[in-house]
């Protein structure tokens, strides 16, 4: 609720200190669900390895679709 409020007071009130720290929590926040994410996706990643006990060239293949994955969104995300 008071973020919201923050938001629509600089919104009304311009301030370039507030401005520039509303852009610093938000790019924070983002980072830490990124990498949460992130997080999350190699613990799935580690689990389906060990449950269906992958040799390592099938454990390196899936690395490695994942990696593409990855790269493929940091390509998406720089034409927003």
């Amino acid at each position: 609720m008071t973020e919201n409020y923050a938001t629509k007071y600089l919104a009304k009130n311009p301030d370039t200190d507030g401005i520039a720290e509303l852009i610093r929590t938000v790019r924070k926040e983002e980072r830490q669900h990124c990498a949460n994410l992130y997080s999350v996706r190699l613990v799935k990643l580690a689990a389906r390895i060990l449950n269906h006990e992958m040799a390592y060239s099938a454990s390196s293949a899936l690395l490695q679709e994942e990696i593409e994955n990855i790269e493929r969104q940091a390509q998406e995300w720089n034409y927003v």
